[in-house]
């Protein structure tokens, strides 16, 4: 950072009475001021564009306190001011009509007020009188709470969440209360250590509000007289950092983001008893950054704006401001700011990379950031590792913020800088330099050739001996020969890529202690460097990097300068100030130096003088006769060595060699400097919105050179111009010059130019239009060359040339000019014609503007355009047209199959693919969208025998994953019905063991129907092949088709029966219940058994039931079941004998034998009954009904109550 006196203001005219106490409304920048005699001011500077302007636009006295007025706060949130003098008269002030006016006036009369605060949101006040008294009241006047603390207070301070409060007694001692007054804590104050007392004179604690620089960093500053300061991270910080000011401090205050901690104070020089007004700068580390001296005798207090960018002062009886230049951390690279800033509520740093060009920002978040540099293409990000190890981590980084390479390294880089090829990091004691540039062993493309080249000959010798039988004798053995080659080249390629992987550290990688004298070699080797850690008496201060030269500054002033790549030592030079950032120019021939203080000064390393003691002559002499003082920013030209530019307070001057240009008022921080202009970015306005870069804080200004050169050339000969360019040579000049030539048509001063800027696509230029001839179409190629193709195209209409016109604007991809040219007649074949319109076509369809697009490509007959056109805007119609209209096997109708495809649309897909003759495709689309029917339909049209494999192995893989009804549909699709039904069936069996019997009858019946299909499909196919594909089932497929209905009979007898039993017909039920008896290998056998025990008991048919009981007992795994059907036997039939009672009777068909009307098969003939699927009865009748579906029975009466099939649900159909 850099800091510098801006202004003066005399606050008491004319009568000079001294200041005591200063704070400035960070939100309105409101200044009150305190002083003698009950002075108390409230000023404002003006917020114009000029931020150096010293203008008032309030200055108000206010009038209320007769005594000195000690302290003044403000009340930021509420817009009111608070002020004490010395006699404990305390007045809270309010804004009324843009004037300051008293609110409320409280004197307790007893003792005077020593401190007060507001806390962070501005609800409460605390205020602290010399006797020990403190009051904590509300913003409206109420008091809170007050106690006496039995101490004298000195100071007072607020946590940033209004938590606790700190209170810093007479004798130096800090205590901690909670909001509600009582005692916490005493802070241990380590840098009190081996005193008995001190004055406390500061307590500012840092609230968080504009998020933290690190982590963990320090955010209470507790500063005494003797000028020992404490810096902590919390109130229980046991390791706070201790900092000795080395002069009597009066006042210190945090900036507005807690980086900069400023401390004000006397500070004694050195040799004499003068005193000096000081304000030292410190990090939160702890860390000195600058110092300002101020002048006058007495400095009371300090206050920052909002932003950190002005500091105010009062001494003596003046207000001071001084503007600072925070160091941010930024670079530019490849037309791209980087800069990071914190946020509250993250931890990270927020990167931001600008791309100011095109005007687009991308945001990384980084942890732990130390620094950034940039330079060329690249930029660097040093960061902090977060484990314990200490390592940090060098990042690099290209334009949008993507990492492409990255380092570890040993040291804290503290210091860096970076040039095209070098990165250089130092910390106090040690240099690291990367080389990132350097070449290290590439795949060598002859050897790729080569390789390819070998394995193509071996491969096409041994075809060739297997294809004849005979092998060409020679050339197999060259072939092997050429193979051997290549596999040892290879071998070669990668030990020699592995041994440079191993020295690549030693190579791209330098390191070395700032008191070694390196010599390139081994002690600069990083795996064998073992002095990270080794302090020296002589830190480093500031580190730069050219192509060839490294240059580190020490804090004595030593300037040590290394030869690159090999980072040896070359010679050490004394410089007369202790530098805070050195640059080399563009050819390394000159160094700027600006030291701590802001002057800015040369050096020159390769100056010789004769050191007159020794005799010995001595490299390197500070250039005389150049010193500028408050300098803040610089920076060297990249294509000119004598030019320069450097931020002076609030001026931009530009220097050829060391002649100044007139100064340019600007307090922006310089960029970029090349091609004779400058770039620079207002970061302070960037960092006000950090979030929202706009290209109005990025400025380019050209220098006078450049402007003068214009000025030139509209004003004086061409002759002249060239003279004074050949004086001030520049590539951007002599290129300015050309073009100007070129527009005079003077193509010799342009040809001459061309050279000196070493243009050689101008020269080339020159030499065409010489060869042209003719000044008319001279003067249009000129114009078209500064790109004003109207004027070009006017040219060449106005000597009938409209062929050159459509060709230019041909070139130009102009194609809506080619058009209108062409209709305006010129002559144009209607191949540039269709050319044209399907250009014009291409255009709108890159731009997403189909129906456009469509319609051009339609005049133009773009078949392809329309494709993919109808594609985008979903005309699925206008796709099929097309579709129809290509002939057959045109490569367009595989691009139109794969669009509809991805659309979802097999059917138009397959279309296109069958007319391109890609069957397999087709197939394949329709096997992809699971339109398993239409694949299985084109595979048999076309004799594709491949699909029954991918059917099978498709659902294969959905059963792998328990997907059960996708197989099922899968086969249904496809038409496989004899697969679908027997997964139907296993999913039937599974409901059944479930006791989900309704649901096991559905997918039994739905099973079933799928097998009916099979048997409909092979009774239309009775050819010889179709006759032994049925043959070729295997046994468990056949079982299925012979038993399909089995599994639904069991089941429909089994609900059949229940609802029978349940709906008190047991006859009804027993017949169902001996048929179900017969389906005990589908049925659960104790379910089938005890719906036949019950019907029978209940019809009294005890020897039936018998049988049921002897059944169930004998049935496997029925554990305490068992025992209870053995009890209910006993009980049963001790009671009843097993007998059945008398039933009906019904006669067989085949041998009139009478059988009870429960048999389901002839007791005589054993002829089967087939059962009535509506009550369950045997059918013996004559006349029934067969259904259609199932083609199962039913009598003709009990079918006549059913509108649908009781056993498949097919309707009945009666008529």
């Amino acid at each position: 950072m850099f800091i510098y006196l801006s202004k003066k203001i005399k606050i008491a005219i004319p009568n000079p009475i001294p200041l005591k106490s200063i704070a400035w409304n960070q939100e309105q920048g409101w200044i009150a001021c305190g002083g003698e005699e009950g002075l108390l001011k409230v000023i404002k500077l003006e917020t114009a564009s000029d931020k150096n302007s010293s203008n008032l636009t309030l200055n108000q006295t206010l009038s209320g306190h007769n005594g000195r007025v000690e302290v003044v706060t403000w009340n930021e949130n509420y817009r009111k001011l608070t002020t004490a003098d010395q006699y404990g008269l305390i007045v809270v002030w309010m804004l009324f009509k843009g004037q300051w006016h008293e609110e409320m006036i409280n004197n307790r009369n007893k003792s005077f007020v020593t401190d007060m605060k507001w806390n962070s949101d501005g609800q409460r006040i605390c205020i602290a009188y010399d006797d020990g008294d403190v009051i904590v009241g509300q913003v409206d006047g109420q008091r809170v709470w007050g106690k006496g603390l039995g101490f004298h207070i000195r100071q007072v301070e607020w946590s940033p969440n209004g938590k606790n409060i700190l209170f810093g007694s007479s004798t130096g001692d800090v205590f901690v209360y909670n909001e509600q007054g009582d005692q916490i804590s005493k802070l241990n104050m380590i840098c009190l250590e081996g005193l008995t007392e001190a004055k406390l004179k500061a307590m500012t604690w840092y609230n968080g509000t504009f998020g933290y620089m690190q982590r963990n960093a320090p955010v209470l500053a507790i500063c005494y007289e003797n000028g020992r300061m404490q810096l902590m991270r919390n109130i229980t910080d046991s390791k706070p950092i201790l900092v000795d000011a080395m002069m009597r401090i009066c006042a210190a205050k945090w900036n507005h983001n807690g980086t900069v901690l400023a401390v004000a104070g006397i500070e004694n020089t050195a040799g004499s008893e003068e005193q000096t007004c000081t304000v030292q700068f410190y990090s939160p580390t702890g860390e000195h950054q600058r110092s300002l001296h101020v002048p006058g005798s007495d400095i009371s207090g300090l206050a920052w704006e909002l932003g950190g960018l002005k500091l105010s002062l009062t001494v003596d009886n003046f207000i001071f401001f001084a503007n600072v230049r925070p160091d941010y951390f930024w670079g530019h690279f490849d037309n791209t700011v980087v800069y990071a800033f914190s946020k509250p509520q993250r931890d990270e740093h927020c990167v931001v990379f600008w791309d100011v060009k095109r005007k687009h920002h991308t945001v990384k978040y980084i942890k732990n950031l130390v620094n950034i540099a940039a330079a060329g293409d690249r930029c660097i990000l040093c960061t902090k590792s977060d484990d314990d190890s200490g390592q940090h981590i060098l990042i690099m980084c290209n334009a949008m913020g993507t990492a492409i390479d990255s380092k570890y390294i040993d040291i804290e880089p503290i210091h860096t800088h970076m040039s095209d090829t070098h990165i250089v990091a130092a910390s106090n004691e040690c240099v690291y330099v990367w080389n990132f540039a350097s070449k290290v062993c590439q795949p060598n493309i002859f050897f790729f050739v080569f390789f390819l080249f070998s394995c193509a000959v071996f491969l096409h010798s041994w075809l060739r001996r297997f294809a004849t039988g005979r092998v060409c004798t020679p050339f197999a053995h060259a072939s092997c020969i050429l193979l051997a080659l290549a596999i040892l080249r290879a071998r070669l390629s990668l030990l020699l890529l592995y041994k440079s992987s191993e020295k690549s550290r030693r190579t791209d990688e330098k390191i070395f202690h700032i008191d070694d004298s390196p010599t390139g070699g081994k002690d600069t080797d990083p795996t064998r460097f073992r002095k990270a850690r080794t302090t020296t008496q002589d830190p480093v201060c500031a580190v730069c990097v050219s192509d060839r030269l490294l240059m580190v500054s020490r804090v004595s002033g030593a300037l040590h300068q290394y030869g690159l790549p090999k980072a040896a030592l070359e010679i050490k030079h004394a410089l007369n100030c202790r530098p805070d950032r050195i640059r080399l120019n563009s050819d390394s021939t000159r160094l700027a130096i600006l030291d701590i203080d802001g002057v800015l000064t040369f050096f020159d390393p390769e100056a010789k003088r004769l050191n007159p003691e020794t005799g010995n002559v001595v490299y390197g002499l500070p250039v005389e006769d150049f010193e500028r003082k408050d300098v803040w920013d610089f920076r060297w030209a990249d294509d000119n060595p004598s030019l320069f530019a450097m931020m002076e307070r609030s001026y931009m001057y530009i220097f050829r060699d060391l002649d100044p240009e007139e100064p340019i008022p600007s307090n922006a921080y310089i960029s970029k400097f090349s091609n004779l202009q400058v770039e620079s970015v207002a970061l302070d306005e960037v960092m006000s919105d950090p979030e929202h870069p706009t290209n109005t804080h990025y400025f380019e200004r050209e220098i006078k050179s450049l402007r003068d050169t214009r000025t030139l050339l509209k004003t004086v000969t061409i002759e002249d111009a060239y003279n004074y360019i050949e004086q001030n040579p520049h590539p951007r000049l002599w290129r300015l010059l050309a073009e100007s030539a070129l527009g005079q048509m003077d193509l010799d001063i342009a040809d001459k130019a061309f050279v000196r800027c070493q243009d050689l696509q101008g020269i080339h230029f020159v030499k065409h239009l010489e060869a042209l001839g003719d000044k008319k179409k001279q003067e249009a190629e000129v114009a078209a060359y500064f790109q004003e193709f109207d004027k070009a195209q006017q040219l060449l209409l106005n000597i009938d040339r409209r062929d050159l016109a459509i060709s230019m604007r041909r070139k130009l991809g102009d194609w809506f000019r080619v058009i209108q040219l062409v209709r305006a007649g010129g002559g144009a074949s209607d191949q540039e014609l269709k050319h044209a319109w399907t250009s014009i076509g291409q255009y709108y369809f890159e731009r997403q503007r189909y129906q456009t697009a469509r319609e051009h490509f339609a005049q133009a007959g773009y078949v392809k355009g329309l494709i993919e056109s109808c594609f985008h805007l979903e005309d699925w119609k206008g796709l099929e047209d097309q579709i129809d209209v290509l002939p057959e096997g045109d490569d367009l109708l595989r691009r139109a199959g794969q669009l509809l495809a991805t659309a979802g649309l097999s059917e138009l897909s397959g279309k296109a693919y069958v007319r391109a003759g890609l069957i397999k495709d087709a197939i394949d689309v329709c096997v992809k969208q699971n339109q398993w029917d239409a694949a299985v339909t084109l595979a048999n049209e076309h004799n594709v025998t491949e699909i029954d494999t991918l059917l099978h192995k498709y659902a294969s893989h959905l059963l792998s994953k328990n997907k059960i009804v996708e197989a099922v549909e899968l086969y249904r699709k496809a038409k496989s019905h004899v697969d679908c039904a027997k997964l139907l069936f296993d999913m039937a069996a599974t409901a059944l063991l479930n006791r989900k019997n309704l649901r096991a009858k559905k997918l039994f019946v739905l099973g079933a129907m799928e097998v009916e299909q099979h048997k409909d499909r092979r009774s239309g196919d009775q050819t010889l092949e179709g006759l032994l594909e049925d043959d070729q089932l295997d046994d468990e497929k056949a079982k299925v088709i012979e038993h399909a209905w089995r599994g639904a009979e069991a089941c429909h007898f089994l609900l059949l029966g229940q609802k029978q039993l349940h709906a008190s017909k047991p006859y009804d039920a027993l017949r169902c219940a001996v048929r179900l008896t017969e389906y005990d290998d589908i049925v659960d056998p104790l379910l089938a058994y005890s719906l036949l025990a019950l019907a029978a008991a209940a019809t009294r048919n005890y020897a039936i039931c018998s049988k049921a009981f002897v059944k169930l007992e004998s049935l496997p795994k029925q554990g305490r079941m068992k025992a209870q059907i053995e009890s209910l036997a006993t009980e049963l039939f001790s009671a009843h004998p097993p007998k059945n009672a008398p039933a009906a009777t019904l006669e067989c068909p085949s041998c009139s034998h009478e059988n009870p009307d429960w048999a389901t098969s002839c007791q005589a003939c054993e002829m089967k009954f087939l059962a009535s699927v509506a009550s369950g009865r045997p059918m013996v009748d004559l006349e029934y009904w067969i259904c259609e579906g199932c083609k199962h029975r039913a009598g003709i009466e009990e079918i006549s109550a059913y509108q649908f099939c009781p056993l498949c649900h097919t309707a009945v159909g009666l008529d």
